[in-house]
């Protein structure tokens, strides 16, 4: 997947939440926000996996921080865990295969994943996850991953 022109506000605004997180002193924000943009000037665009891999690693080698989103991550899942019973009633809804429910809440999650959000409510979240398993997904690719899945447990699944 070739690098957007709408990849790049994302891929800054993730610097600018990590810096404001983890840095007081706003020169320093400003610097780190600046390797970034750098990185970004230079990269391949024929891979946006590898250059928002590259802005990670930025991330993480100026933080001196091996998971800088750790603490997000870990109230976040909290979070979650409290609207689990809203979203197996959000997907039950739409599907009674289990296979097709987690498969409609992984396109959730992937939406809501902290690329284009970074303020999540539990509201947003529910209702990004009700308007998502509500989508007319095509039931072929269901059986498609049906039929992966029973090839093994080392099949490994990917979009496109």
């Amino acid at each position: 997947m070739k690098l957007s022109v709408n990849c790049i506000p994302c891929l800054i605004n993730q610097a600018v939440t990590q810096a404001k997180f983890h840095l007081d002193d706003e020169e320093q924000q400003f610097a780190l926000v600046e390797k970034v943009m750098k990185e970004l000037l230079s990269a391949e665009r024929r891979c946006a996996p590898c250059v928002a891999q590259k802005i990670q690693r930025v991330l993480r080698e100026s933080l001196q921080n091996p998971d800088p989103y750790k603490a997000q991550k870990t109230f976040y899942n909290k979070e979650m865990l409290k609207l689990e019973e809203a979203f197996q009633k959000a997907v039950a809804a739409v599907s009674a295969d289990p296979l097709e429910q987690g498969l409609r809440l992984a396109v959730a999650g992937n939406i809501i994943d902290f690329g284009p959000y970074h303020d999540l409510s539990p509201e947003k979240v529910l209702k990004v996850v009700q308007e998502t398993v509500k989508k007319d997904y095509k039931k072929r690719d269901a059986y498609k991953i049906k039929g992966k899945i029973k090839q093994g447990p080392e099949t490994s699944l990917s979009g496109g």
